[in-house]
């Protein structure tokens, strides 16, 4: 799952790259990444 969630992380960050404060967002709540 540690491994799905960087993925998705990437993924997220690459569609998105707004700031870097919402990848660490992105970060500290995968699950809500995997759920949108």
């Amino acid at each position: 799952n540690f491994v799905v969630n960087l993925v998705s992380g990437l993924i997220a960050y690459n569609l998105m790259p707004k700031k870097p404060e919402l990848n660490l967002e992105i970060i500290r709540k995968p699950n809500e990444i995997a759920i949108a």
